[in-house]
């Protein structure tokens, strides 16, 4: 007996030492950063672990107990094993009658009936599996328990376990927009795995022009600007394993369009990571971001609105815009708050994640919103505004976030953007008569301008949607961005014309010296009397060979326009495969952006 003991204590301590091995980061990270739930959880689960141990050694001197014992333990695994298909027994026989019957009111004969219940139902029922079956919410609640404050890993591929209680994007499905859903590696772009392409930039920064360019020929403003992710604004909240490979890692997609846009693009651009870093620094609470769910709470959405109001003072002094303030507001907090839907997504009980700080904004009476139609009564929350329609002149309409401000200083303001850029609505209302909102990712949604004439148009894209496709622009906007920029460059090359055999040859000094893999921008205007629509525009090199060729339209303004591609070339030669001769004058000039900044 005394032999047995002992044999018992040894593999108890065995089991318990091997427990805590297993569980040394975790344990240690609990105690360093005070999270003593998690160290409580983790030691009694540890100890329900060696009493199930101590359970199931064998007994030697006593059989029978050592049976019963083994016995209680396989009858408990099949009840956990099956308590979900017990659970839901009702549902699944309510289906298995339904699908049958649907099957055998479609045949008339048994023979065919027979033959479809083997043919159809498998599939059918199958069907329903993936579909409704639904795990029991104790079990789901117990396996994300597990993971999270045992194991300290992420029950859902979609979220990353942080520290202190903070939860980041992962990788795997999200929702972009009405219905679509893509595959998004946050975790890949951290480690600096997926970088730009120089094509890549080089698009990003020619859509973003066409889009300012495109709207200014109908009188409004274009400003884009990037938002960060969490993990952007609290890095020090990372997993452990993450944050310090994100230490040395390369610099992420949002470096790298930021810098570029900074650098090469005339696009009114604003980087809305530094003021958030900045109000970061300047308070410790409260937060910009929610520990849980991965948006900025009302007091970011705040931060990110005063920085880009900072900027349109500065691009539209016209306006006379005024400096928004937080003393502006006072903060209504409820300081037991979760997050339901994101909570639900991981799988934990709502119950134990009340500990989230919800902020709502208020603002202060005798101040710039009291003139704001329908503001909240009890603030900026999470109380959007109605979808109202918009119609233009032909008495068609469109459904718009919008709201309305007598007082406002900018006569139509219209916001594109993802959920970040909507919580902002209410507090964009007290600069503009008018203030839209229509959710889109990364497009520009085009036809919304048959309805509205904006005066500033404000696009934000999370950084997390430029792990996309760099996109593409509707048809016509590659031609305002031909104008638009032709007109705007300033440094200029005259060309020669002369008359050759097969048409004009045009030649001026500088072509061959421009760089072929700068980034700058070189545009051809041509100008004819000649009443053909289009032209083919060669480029020749010094021994007369065609290096690149394209058929180039007349435009609007009955100009011809064409982008010198980055190739060293020697002369221009164009030509008309139009019956009308290329009669005439003809004269053509080059404008070129200046170096490389």
């Amino acid at each position: 007996m005394k032999h047995s003991w002992v044999s018992r204590g040894i593999v108890v301590a065995g089991v318990a030492g091997f427990l805590l091995f297993c569980l040394q980061y975790q344990l240690e990270e609990d105690i360093a950063e005070q999270q003593w739930d998690h160290l409580l959880v983790r030691v009694l689960l540890v100890a329900a672990g060696v009493v199930f141990a101590a359970i199931r050694i064998p007994h030697l001197p006593f059989k029978e107990p050592h049976f019963l014992g083994r016995l209680a333990v396989f009858l408990l695994f099949l009840s956990i094993m099956f308590f979900p298909v017990v659970s839901q027994f009702t549902d699944v026989f309510r289906h298995v009658q339904h699908v049958k019957s649907t099957i055998i009111s479609q045949y008339s004969s048994k023979v065919a009936t027979a033959s479809a219940l083997l043919q159809q139902f498998p599939r059918r029922f199958d069907h329903y599996v993936k579909n409704d079956f639904q795990l029991s919410e104790l079990f789901i609640n117990l396996n994300a328990i597990l993971k999270v404050y045992v194991l300290h890993v992420s029950p859902n591929n979609n979220v990353a376990v942080g520290k202190k209680g903070f939860y980041f994007e992962g990788w795997g499905a999200r929702r972009v927009e009405k219905g679509i859903t893509e595959n998004f590696d946050n975790i890949a772009d951290y480690m600096g795995q997926m970088p730009f392409s120089k094509e890549d930039l080089h698009q990003w920064r020619r859509v973003l022009e066409e889009r300012k360019y495109w709207l200014k020929e109908r009188g409004s403003e274009y400003v884009f600007i990037l938002a960060p992710t969490k993990a952007m604004v609290y890095p020090e909240y990372l997993p452990s394993s993450l944050s310090s490979a994100t230490k040395t890692a390369a610099p992420g997609r949002f470096q790298q369009l930021s810098g570029y846009l900074q650098n090469y693009s005339d696009v009114n651009f604003i980087n809305l990571l530094p003021p958030l870093l900045k109000a970061k620094q300047k308070r410790d609470y409260p937060l910009l971001f929610y520990k849980t769910d991965f948006h900025w709470n009302f007091y970011g959405a705040f931060t990110a609105y005063q920085a880009v109001m900072d900027r349109l003072r500065e691009m539209y002094p016209q306006y006379g815009l005024d400096h928004p303030q937080f003393s502006e507001f006072t903060l209504s907090v409820n300081q037991h708050w979760a997050h339901h839907r994101f909570i639900k997504m991981v799988g934990l009980p709502e119950e134990m994640q009340k500990k989230e700080h919800y902020i709502t904004m208020v603002p202060r009476p005798g101040g710039r919103w009291d003139s704001v139609l329908d503001l909240p009564e009890k603030g900026i929350d999470d109380v959007y505004p109605p979808e109202q329609r918009v119609k233009n002149g032909k008495g068609h309409s469109i459904r718009l976030l919008l709201v309305r401000n007598p007082q406002g200083k900018i006569p139509s303001l219209l916001l594109l953007g993802d959920s970040f850029l909507e919580k902002c609505v209410y507090f964009f209302s007290a600069d503009a008569q008018e203030v839209m909102h229509y959710r889109v990712v990364t497009n520009f949604p085009r036809h919304l301008f048959h309805y509205v004439k904006p005066a500033i148009v404000v696009q934000e894209v999370l950084s997390m949607y430029i792990l996309r496709k760099p996109p593409d622009n509707p048809p016509g906007f590659a031609a305002a961005w031909l104008r638009g920029k032709f007109a705007d460059l300033s440094s200029g090359i005259f060309l020669t014309v002369g008359r050759g055999d097969q048409g004009f040859i045009m030649q001026g000094t500088g072509l061959v010296s421009l760089n072929p893999e700068s980034d700058a921008v070189r545009i051809l205007r041509i100008s004819m009397e000649s009443p053909v629509r289009k032209v083919n525009v060669l480029l020749l090199g010094i021994d007369g060979q065609t290096k690149r060729e394209a058929v180039v339209k007349r435009d609007r303004d009955n100009f011809f326009y064409f982008e010198l591609p980055s190739v060293t070339f020697h002369s221009l030669e164009i030509k008309s495969n139009s019956e009308m001769a290329l009669t005439g004058k003809i004269s053509a000039e080059v404008r070129t952006e200046e170096p490389e900044k």
